[in-house]
């Protein structure tokens, strides 16, 4: 018989994971809350097209990284347009809250 290997969290793949999760949100602090907060002061001057500009200023500054790092560009792309789905689901639950 075959036999399967389990899963198993070693202490080294633990650590790896807790140390990406952490720099994921130093990120998310340091540069995804900023950008939305530009965002979101440029974009409310602009109320019909709100949602699109907004969009368009998450995934801009994701596409800024290529001047930085080109290898990392595409991986901050979908980081930014992950970032601003999620914005945008938890401003959509806060107006249905309130």
């Amino acid at each position: 018989m075959i036999e399967e290997q389990s899963f198993n969290l070693n202490g080294e793949l633990f650590g790896f994971t807790i140390l990406l999760l952490f720099y994921s949100l130093i990120g998310n602090f340091v540069y995804g809350v900023p950008v939305s907060l530009i965002a979101e002061f440029i974009s409310m001057k602009f109320f019909n097209i709100r949602f699109w500009l907004s969009g368009l200023i998450h995934i801009g500054f994701g596409l800024g990284t290529y001047f930085i790092d080109p290898g990392f560009s595409i991986p901050a792309i979908i980081c930014s347009i992950i970032f601003f789905a999620l914005d945008e689901i938890t401003k959509k639950n806060r107006l249905l809250i309130n």
